[in-house]
């Protein structure tokens, strides 16, 4: 059916034409099939953000609009700025239908789903206010929603006429846009786009092209990209948007009546963005039913992966047309087990990285503070992450608290051991209780002794034991171990008792023995070795280092962790880049002889780059490799 109409929204161009259907559409991103396994879009609302408002007395929409809203600098009911009342919404025209059209799209594809409407007045400062609006509302404080009721998704079918070729992150709007964005993924709810109808001019239109928001192209029926859809190498989907017939306001020129209401077709980007809103309301009501994370980031995946692979001609970038169906149901991904992800924050900045983890779930690692750009050593637990204490120089005040550190590694005692940046070098930390200070390290050597991060030298403490054992290295100078008991650590000696130096001592198993790195060959021969260090008698002595010989014809390796039956993994390869890296285990080392080793396999379609880098007492070890990481 058609409707004589153009219509033009902020750059986004809806050209009328003979109709698609909304069931053929539906049906083309799998949404009528996953509505037969009884999935709707129940118990979640779908926000329409639109300059011409929503038309609630629609048969389409008969009892889906819950709420209403206006942004519009005194154009809102009565004259004023915003409202928040039924018929803030209204079309502001007799021929405004781009809000209406939008909103039937999307509850026929997620029926189910309720819409809160949203009029704005076109200027992005309107709209990013009601997205703030959106992020921040209690929406069982609005008369209509239900106290089930969860915000899945707004949509945007708005742009500008400027297109960016790149993720617009330094535009002073897009920073507007990203913020609330942000704020809204933070509690699950996407921001979806239309892409723009700008092409030829490349790129995506504003807010499409921020970062974090989902951006959605144009398609036909038979998956051909649109002729005027924005495309770049960043656009999140394809979804169908030409020819789609839904619902226009009664009276709208070319408007068609029908047995639902008055309907027209329109094609552009702006009719692609529904179909991924209410696809998002059916995603979030499945993954939740089944316990599975669903956040912006999982549906996202989700989608991604499973969308089928549509390359556009003109710029030859490849984007998925969403399927719904295939995510939800026929994704191999999702008969793997699914574990939940915690995100543990940061101490206020934007970054952080956890290191190590403990039977009592204890987490170290480092997070950026607020107002500073290095990170800190961080400790979680019971739900909270704290900065571990600065260090404390036992030979006068408090090294600065603002030189940056991490922890590395922490015992099921509770104690940590990590770094701590201070005056330009590294010195190695352990915290003997998480509430405690750090404690710089001293390290003796065979003619001297000195406190890690002063003399020019830097140090890192890698691993700790349940002992308290722990092992690390010092520069350039070698690994040490440091027994509970003593205050100072002792370097370990190097192959050949001590001719060479040792590097890196990398990890402490319970037993004391000790894996990591030495040397041999001297100049431009000179290369790494993956060592142990067994553990001493009762009697003591020296702990000789014995070279593990998984290298072969010179290559280098190193040793990255040792289990509690002295079973050993690393990689053999380039210690800086790793390239043509390999990753090993070894069987339990019981006597003065290297044991058997093996490589392991690596990733399919991937012939190198590979190191081990954990291994736990049973064995299993897991494992880096290109393209992703793998347990072995």
């Amino acid at each position: 059916m058609a409707l004589a109409l153009a219509l033009s929204i902020s750059g986004l161009t809806a050209t009328p034409a003979a109709g698609v259907s909304l069931n053929e559409s539906t049906a083309l991103i799998g949404a009528a099939q996953v509505r037969g396994e009884g999935i709707d879009g129940s118990g979640f609302v779908i926000a329409v953000v639109d300059i011409d408002g929503v038309d609630r007395t629609h048969p389409m929409l008969s009892g889906r609009i819950v709420a209403e809203a206006c942004f519009a600098q005194g154009d809102c009911l009565g004259g004023i700025d915003m409202s928040t009342i039924f018929g803030s919404a209204k079309p502001p025209c007799d021929n405004c239908p781009h809000g209406t059209h939008i909103a039937g799209i999307a509850a026929a594809v997620a029926p189910g789903a309720k819409i809160i409407a949203i009029r704005v007045s076109g200027k992005p400062a309107d709209t990013i206010e009601a997205l703030q609006w959106l992020s921040g509302v209690n929406l069982t404080s609005l008369p209509g929603v239900g106290s089930n009721q969860q915000l899945a998704a707004v949509n945007v079918s708005q742009g500008s006429d400027e297109t960016f070729t790149k993720p617009c992150v330094t535009d002073p709007i897009a920073v507007g846009y990203k913020a609330v964005a942000d704020k809204l993924a933070a509690k699950g709810v996407a921001t979806i786009a239309a892409s723009g109808n700008e092409w030829p001019s490349p790129g995506l239109a504003r807010p499409a092209c921020v970062p974090g928001v989902v951006s959605v192209g144009n398609t036909g029926i038979d998956d051909r990209i649109d002729a005027r859809s924005s495309s770049a190498s960043f656009l999140s989907f394809l979804a169908p948007g030409e020819d789609i017939e839904s619902a226009v306001p009664p009276g709208t020129p070319g408007g068609v009546p029908g047995p639902d209401g008055p309907t027209g077709s329109f094609s552009g980007t702006s009719y692609a963005a529904p179909h991924v809103a209410g696809a998002w309301a059916l995603m979030r009501q499945k993954l939740q039913r089944d316990g599975e994370p669903n956040g912006v980031a999982d549906v996202m995946s989700l989608l991604s992966l499973t969308g089928k692979p549509i390359t556009d001609r003109r710029n030859g970038v490849t984007t998925p047309r969403l399927r719904i169906y295939q995510a939800l149901f026929a994704n191999p991904a999702r008969a793997r087990p699914r574990y939940a992800v915690t995100d543990l924050g940061t101490l206020g900045g934007e970054d952080s990285r956890a290191y190590g983890l403990n039977e009592n779930g204890t987490v170290v690692g480092e997070a950026e503070l607020l107002g500073f750009n290095t990170l800190r050593p961080f400790v979680h637990r019971d739900g909270r992450m704290r900065q571990l204490l600065p260090i404390r120089d036992p030979q006068g005040p408090d090294f600065p608290e603002d030189g940056g550190g991490a922890g590395l590694a922490v015992s099921d005692q509770d104690q940590v051991v990590g770094n701590t940046r201070v005056r330009d070098r590294v010195t190695a930390t352990t915290w003997p209780l998480v509430d405690a200070r750090g404690v710089a390290l001293e390290v003796e050597g065979d003619r001297s002794q000195l406190v890690c991060g002063r003399d020019d030298t830097s140090c890192f403490a890698r691993d700790v034991n349940e002992g308290g054992t722990l092992v690390g290295e010092v520069g350039d100078v070698g690994a040490f171990v440091r027994a509970p008991a003593s205050r100072r650590a002792t370097l370990l000696p190097g192959i050949s008792f001590g001719t060479l130096p040792s590097v890196r001592a990398a990890a402490i198993n319970e037993r004391g023995d000790v894996a990591g790195t030495g040397t041999a060959g001297s100049g431009s021969g000179r290369r790494f070795l993956a060592v142990v260090w067994p553990r001493l008698s009762a009697g003591g002595g020296t702990r000789v280092p014995l070279d593990l010989e998984v290298g072969g014809q010179g290559q280098p390796s190193e040793a990255t962790d040792i289990n509690d039956e002295a079973a050993v993994v690393g990689y053999v390869g380039s210690r800086n880049s790793r390239l043509a890296s390999r990753a090993f285990k070894t069987d339990p080392v019981k006597d003065s002889r290297a044991p058997t080793f093996g490589l392991l396999p690596t990733l399919p379609g991937s012939d190198c780059c590979a190191a081990a880098t954990d291994i736990n007492s049973p064995g299993i070890c897991a494992t880096s490799a290109s393209p992703t990481a793998k347990v072995t």
